[in-house]
């Protein structure tokens, strides 16, 4: 993959989301994908201590989603999503 298209963005919470873009051909909708559950997202296992375990709810991770299409100047999307990332998509529904 072209290294190029590798971003980062920093949301309005805080976190850097590190993402691959490759832009939807023309006429066809963007979709993003949104993989399992982020346990190494703040570079340890949060799961061990607990403390970072509010940072990962859904209305939270959604709003960073929302953020990160801003970004790319993505208005209307189809997202999909496996595991963790699957559960994201309905609970962050926005007009």
């Amino acid at each position: 993959m072209d290294p190029s298209l590798y971003k980062d963005v920093e949301v309005s919470r805080g976190f850097t989301y590190n993402y691959h873009h490759s832009p939807a051909a023309p006429g066809k909708p963007t979709v993003p994908l949104l993989h399992g559950f982020p346990s190494c997202s703040l570079g340890r296992d949060w799961q061990a201590d607990g403390r970072h375990a509010d940072a990962f709810r859904l209305a939270l991770i959604a709003r960073d989603v929302a953020d990160v299409l801003d970004a790319e100047g993505l208005s209307k999307v189809l997202v999909a999503g496996g595991g963790f990332g699957g559960v994201v998509p309905p609970g962050g529904a926005v007009d």
